[in-house]
């Protein structure tokens, strides 16, 4: 189990889950194209999506803990200068669309990435609520970062704050730091950390790969069961458990590697999963746009399609062009 092959998995899996994002988002604007095939992912594509990245973020925040000058701060510095231009300009590009409402209120937060977790907004680029409760969740991890001599206590405060999430996903207080959305980051990405520290150099894995694929079958007939009895379309905020637990599982299932996870490791696959914050940052605006001066001269499928090769386009683009981390910085959302 190289490390190599368990990170092209992860990256075909941040391929499969941005895309079930971008179908979840888009629904309304191609008037649920092909429906049919695409149910499910149209009414959990945005749950999973989240949960799992913000799930693989606290994973690799914590399993590539590498030594930066200037301590656990400077780390976080780096990588929202890799995040921030690309999030800024997608925001500028929404703004510019004419569908939103402007306010300085709004703007201010969403440029100062106040929105969502601090005031209870959002971005004028929705998705980059996403992006607001990443940087808290990782301002929590510098801050624990500095008790790593202290293990057990950092462990402690790891678990309290993933079981506080679950709490606020159902509770929802409405204060800043405390919106259902911050539960949400808090659940997901500190069990993460801690499923990193627990796999350590991947020997528990390579022990028990069998179990784990057995555990994780459990996980997706449990859930499947689940479904067809409640025939819910969308998650009531205290059924959300399931969509962590099952996440939680395939990343581990994945990491074991095998002979399994190889379709997952194709270069296509993977070079997009790369382009996962670029991604999710640039497809609803695209959307807007491409409604306004294409989507309504063509068929909906067809311009379906055509968006999704477009919104692939454009996150190879911006990947290229705006992301500016050094790639040897592991950490974080998109490496």
């Amino acid at each position: 189990m190289e490390k190599r092959e368990r990170f092209a998995a992860l990256d075909g899996l941040r391929a499969v889950f941005g895309m079930g994002i971008v179908i979840y988002h888009v629904n309304g604007t191609f008037g649920s194209a092909f429906s049919g095939v695409l149910a499910p992912v149209y009414a959990y594509g945005g749950y999973f999506g989240n949960y799992f990245f913000f799930l693989l973020s606290g994973f690799l925040t914590e399993f590539h803990k590498l030594p930066i000058g200037g301590g656990p701060f400077a780390r976080l510095s780096r990588r929202l200068g890799r995040l921030y231009p690309v999030y800024a300009l997608s925001n500028l590009a929404m703004m510019a669309s004419g569908t939103v409402t402007l306010s300085l209120w709004r703007t201010c937060a969403t440029f100062l990435m106040l929105s969502s977790a601090w005031t209870g907004d959002t971005p004028y680029n929705l998705p980059g609520w996403f992006f607001c409760v990443w940087m808290l969740c990782e301002v929590f991890y510098a801050l624990l970062d500095r008790l790593r001599e202290h293990a057990a206590l950092r462990r402690g405060l790891c678990l309290a704050l993933a079981a506080g999430g679950a709490a606020l996903e159902k509770l929802d207080l409405g204060v800043p730091l405390l919106y259902r959305v911050c539960g949400e980051g808090y659940l997901n990405f500190f069990l993460g950390v801690l499923l990193a520290e627990w796999l350590g150099d991947g020997s528990v894995l390579r022990e028990n790969r069998g179990k784990v694929w057995g555990l994780f079958c459990g996980l997706v007939g449990a859930v499947a069961g689940l479904t067809a009895l409640t025939g819910f379309s969308e998650l009531p905020g205290d059924m959300r458990w399931w969509v962590t637990l099952l996440c939680a599982g395939l990343l581990v299932a994945v990491l074991s590697g095998g002979r399994i996870v190889r379709p997952l490791t194709r270069p296509g696959l993977t070079a997009l999963g790369r382009c996962s914050l670029s991604l999710l940052l640039w497809h609803v605006p695209l959307a807007r746009y491409w409604n306004r001066l294409a989507g309504w001269a063509l068929e909906p499928r067809v311009s379906f399609l055509l968006y999704l090769v477009a919104a692939v386009a454009a996150a190879f683009g911006s990947q290229r062009y705006l992301e500016r981390l050094p790639r040897w910085d592991k950490g974080g959302i998109a490496e």
